[in-house]
């Protein structure tokens, strides 16, 4: 499992994970509701993100397992000046294997 900032050349992968897992997020990720994105609008949000991050606010990165996209997590600066709140998801269709290194890890 390995956790990187998002690029570019995620924008197709990110939106067929969401798109094969919407049932299984929308419960919990309110914003899921507005996918799909259009690729040159994703790819904004992605250079949103690097410069947030950059500039010392939120952190979002993409998660991989055997180098396929499998979800995403933040660090978000929202719980106080001293705290990081870490938030994460995976696609529905993980197979159990994945699924547990992944919880190891987070």
């Amino acid at each position: 499992v390995k956790l990187r900032t998002w690029n570019p050349g995620d924008a197709e992968a990110l939106t067929n994970v969401l798109v094969g897992s919407f049932d299984h997020l929308r419960p919990w990720l309110p914003w899921v509701r507005d996918e799909p994105l259009p690729r040159e609008q994703r790819i904004g949000l992605f250079e949103t993100w690097e410069r947030d991050r950059l500039n010392g606010g939120d952190a979002y990165y993409a998660i991989t397992f055997d180098d396929d996209l499998v979800g995403g997590c933040g660090l978000h600066r929202r719980i106080g000046p001293a705290g990081l709140e870490v938030g994460y998801w995976i696609r529905s269709h993980m197979s159990a294997e994945a699924s547990l290194r992944l919880r190891r890890c987070c």
